[in-house]
């Protein structure tokens, strides 16, 4: 009788946590997946948005880090390094600016969703934090980032280029997980057909990676660190 009394009192938590853990799941795969579908269906602007930013440096500024700052002074090595870490950066807020929308709903839809598995939960809040981290940075010009560190010769970093690198480092650093990555943690708690969404969304993330795949962003990294530097160095 014991057992069975005990087995009824911890009936009640474990349908709650089955049902929280469920409707996580369950609200954070119908904000996930039209995120994903409208970050692929916005390539063609992401494009633009990168372009637009190449154009910028291109007519406004060309040339304006000399690569010859490789052989340089340390710290006017130092400064080189940084703008290309900035521009690169810059990029990716670029490809970001035309989904930043899409990605405020499905963080507003999300952020406040917890598990039963402090683990994901865990990696879903740094999800949260990061990445209104990064819908939240705003890139400082190049170009006028680059006259401000020619008025000492290139020997000191400008401090809004200095800031936004580290602020952006930290909003999205290497260990940042993803949709999917998250979607994964969730498997144990899906229904069958969350399992099928699940897949979806790992089907739907890696299409965005073919889409803005790494080997275009190297070719626009190439492309604004040439109008900047006047050198490729890819």
């Amino acid at each position: 009788m014991a057992i069975v009394g005990a087995l009824v009192l911890a009936w009640p938590a474990v349908a709650v946590a089955d049902t929280l853990d469920a409707t996580s799941t369950q609200t954070f795969l119908t904000a996930a997946i039209p995120f994903e579908r409208a970050a692929i269906a916005r390539h063609g602007q992401e494009v633009a948005a990168i372009d637009a930013l190449i154009g910028h440096v291109q007519s406004a500024c060309p040339d304006a880090v000399p690569a010859n700052l490789a052989a340089g002074s340390p710290a006017q090595q130092h400064t080189l390094g940084a703008f290309r870490d900035a521009a690169l950066l810059e990029l990716s807020l670029a490809a970001l600016r035309p989904v930043k929308s899409a990605a405020r709903i499905e963080i507003a839809h999300t952020a406040k969703l917890r598990w039963t598995n402090a683990t994901l939960n865990k990696r879903f809040a740094a999800y949260i934090r990061e990445g209104r981290a990064l819908l939240a940075l705003r890139a400082p010009d190049l170009c006028v980032q680059a006259r401000a560190a020619a008025q000492s010769d290139f020997a000191a970093v400008p401090p809004r280029t200095k800031a936004f690198i580290a602020r952006y480092r930290a909003a999205a650093p290497n260990s940042a997980p993803t949709l999917a990555g998250l979607a994964h943690w969730m498997k144990p708690f899906a229904t069958p057909a969350e399992r099928a969404s699940i897949e979806r969304l790992h089907a739907l993330e890696a299409k965005f990676e073919r889409v803005l795949s790494a080997k275009f962003l190297l070719g626009a990294f190439g492309r604004v660190e040439q109008a900047l530097t006047g050198e490729l160095t890819i």
